[in-house]
C-alpha cells in the first residue's frame, strides 16, 4: 500500500520533478513489495499467527461454552452466538417491560378511570379562597356607587 501510495504521488508530482525534489536530498526512494507470498511481511504475519495460537494454547483457560459451541455449530459458531445473545436481549426487555411498565401504566389507567366515573361532590372540592384585605373567609361588603 504504501509503494503504491508512492507511486501516485510521484505520478501526481512529476511535472514539479516528483516527491524527492521536493525534499531534495533526505528523500528515500526505494520501498521494497514484501507483500509476495514468500515477502517478509506475508512470512511475520503468519509467524505472529503461530504464535498467537501457540500462546492460546500454552495459558491454560480453557472455556468450556465455547469449546462446546465450537464442536457443536463448527464454523457458524459465530453467527449463532450473536442470534443467541440478540434474543436474550431481547426477552430480558420483555420481562422489563411486561413487569414493570405494563402493571405501572394499567394502574395510572385505573385510576384516571376510576377518578374519571366516581361522582364528585362539588362543595368538598369548593376551591377555599381567601381574601387579602380582611381578616376573615368572608367576601368584604360592596360599596354602593353612585352611578351616573
Amino acid at each position: 500500500m504504501a509503494f503504491q501510495n508512492r507511486q501516485a504521488l510521484d505520478m501526481l508530482l512529476a511535472e514539479k520533478g516528483g516527491v524527492c525534489s521536493m525534499f531534495g536530498d533526505q528523500c528515500c526512494t526505494f520501498i521494497p513489495n514484501n507483500t509476495a507470498p514468500d515477502g517478509s511481511v506475508t512470512k511475520g504475519l503468519a509467524g505472529l499467527r503461530t504464535l498467537s495460537n501457540q500462546m492460546a494454547t500454552d495459558s491454560g483457560i480453557e472455556n468450556l461454552l465455547e469449546a462446546w459451541f465450537t464442536g457443536v455449530f463448527g464454523k457458524w459458531k459465530g453467527i449463532i452466538m450473536s442470534i443467541m445473545i440478540s434474543i436474550a436481549c431481547f426477552a430480558g426487555f420483555l420481562v422489563c417491560f411486561g413487569c414493570c411498565c405494563i402493571p405501572c401504566a394499567r394502574t395510572l389507567l385505573n385510576r384516571l378511570i376510576t377518578t374519571a366515573l366516581t361522582p364528585e361532590d362539588r362543595a368538598v372540592q369548593a376551591p377555599l379562597l381567601l381574601y387579602a384585605d380582611s381578616e376573615s373567609d368572608e367576601p368584604p361588603e360592596k360599596e354602593d356607587d353612585d352611578m351616573c
